[in-house]
């Protein structure tokens, strides 16, 4: 009988919650705030290390744009190396020194009569709040073809997608496969897509079923 391997690849969408998922759910379904002095703001769930605007609807005079006015105007719980800085005369913008944690809800305050004159105490304070994205994987087999320089084996292509940017590493550590192969990994500049090519899988005179999974203890 001649050998053949039947695949069943298992890509299973892991995603880590934190315990911030509740307050992500509550948040879902607030109202966003509003202010008179402001057009738009970040909100949802954004990427790690993309920064945060707050975008005023008029212009901020010139005196105030600076460093020590926005430190006073400015706030962000919970603290984040990073600094805020006006992009332009109505966009502040927090830009983190390195990332933000993951999965996790943050919440940002302003104090707008630091930015404007004759604000009244109603619209004195405005705050928004916005969440990191978790690690997540979800993959699909590109392909399947016999291995060129084994005809008993077969190499495959897995393409797996993250919700937002990650490292080599912490994609391949996550990573499991069930059956013996010769593993070797593409990664785009923006680390949300990770290819993975596995070569060599021995085929077999009974079905086999290979998983691509993530690890059971992660």
């Amino acid at each position: 009988m001649k050998e053949f391997l039947r695949i069943g690849l298992l890509l299973l969408a892991a995603l880590f919650v934190t315990t911030g998922c509740q307050e992500d759910e509550g948040e879902s379904t607030d109202a966003l705030p509003f202010s008179p002095y402001v057009d738009a703001f970040t909100t949802g769930k954004v990427s790690r290390t993309t920064p945060v605007y707050l975008i005023l609807n008029q212009d901020v005079a010139g005196e105030k744009m600076t460093p020590a006015v926005l430190s006073k105007a400015m706030k962000i719980k919970p603290e984040v190396k990073g600094d805020f800085e006006f992009d332009n005369a109505h966009t502040i913008v927090f830009r983190p020194t390195g990332e933000f944690e993951r999965d996790k809800q943050y919440s940002i305050s302003a104090d707008l009569s630091q930015l404007f004159e004759d604000v009244s105490d109603t619209d004195k304070n405005f705050t928004f709040k916005f969440s990191t994205l978790p690690i997540s994987l979800r993959g699909n087999l590109e392909s399947m073809s016999v291995n060129t320089a084994n005809e008993s084996t077969y190499d495959f292509v897995v393409n797996l997608y993250t919700a937002d940017s990650e490292t080599p590493e912490t994609v391949e550590s996550l990573v499991k496969i069930s059956e013996n192969g010769t593993l070797s990994w593409v990664h785009s500049d923006d680390g949300k897509k990770h290819i993975l090519k596995i070569e060599g899988v021995a085929g077999g005179k009974k079905v086999k079923t290979m998983e691509v999974s993530v690890g059971a203890n992660k």
